[in-house]
């Protein structure tokens, strides 16, 4: 998907001579792009579970907030979790958003640490391994009872990868080759081939200061934003 987006972009700044990105340059604005959309998904689709709420939204095809979350889906993750005296803490190294806590086939539901020590307290759940519970200590987690030591996962939103449009140098232009070993495609689904375009575009046409896309950009924006109302 980067080479084609790379030609469009590449497309739009030629035509009538505004403009051309160098592949560092693509790269850069590319990155900005895929975090600005990854970021923007999870308010969007907040956005579109109160419209399902209030019957505003179509199901089947249309069924936006399920479309979005497929979207959101391509990142979820599950990771091992190792104790280490009262936390549990985990090694992964990619985690934008923990989601949850299991332990063996029981969910783990997170509590205040305000209300930790009544639970604690309470005989019925503090010595329950079938009512466990967790608080965040920072990056890590304490989990109770603390009987467990074993059989933790965490679900987690990953951060995407970073893409990168490698090439080789023919004839002093740049020549796409994702057979390198840096090549790294958008990692996002292929619903977003427009919306990155256009933050691509957008990024462009501020660095060479260009009205005409900017306007262009602003109108592909606006269409984007109505088809999730």
């Amino acid at each position: 998907m980067i080479n084609e987006i790379r030609n469009t972009v590449l497309y739009f700044l030629s035509k009538d001579g505004r403009g051309y990105l160098t592949p560092l340059e693509f790269n850069s604005f590319a990155e900005m792009a895929q975090r600005s959309i990854f970021e923007s998904d999870f308010s969007a689709y907040n956005r579109l579970i109160i419209q399902q709420s209030n019957r505003l939204t179509n199901g089947e095809f249309a069924d936006l907030p399920k479309n979005l979350r497929e979207r959101i889906d391509r990142f979820s993750q599950y990771a091992p979790l190792s104790k280490s005296g009262d936390t549990w803490t985990y090694v992964v190294t990619d985690v934008h958003r923990v989601e949850g806590l299991t332990y063996n086939t029981t969910d783990v539901e997170e509590v205040s640490k305000l209300d930790i020590n009544k639970l604690n307290n309470t005989p019925l759940v503090s010595n329950s391994i079938t009512y466990p519970v967790y608080t965040r200590v920072g990056k890590d987690f304490r989990i109770f009872p603390s009987s467990i030591t074993t059989g933790v996962e965490m679900y987690y939103l990953r951060t995407p990868v970073s893409p990168k449009w490698t090439y080789n140098t023919v004839g002093g232009n740049p020549l796409f080759n994702p057979s390198l070993s840096d090549y790294k495609d958008f990692d996002m689904h292929e619903s977003c081939f427009e919306v990155l375009v256009s933050k691509i575009l957008s990024y462009a046409g501020i660095s060479i200061n260009s009205q005409e896309i900017t306007n262009y950009v602003d109108t592909q924006t606006q269409l984007e934003m109505a088809k999730q109302r």
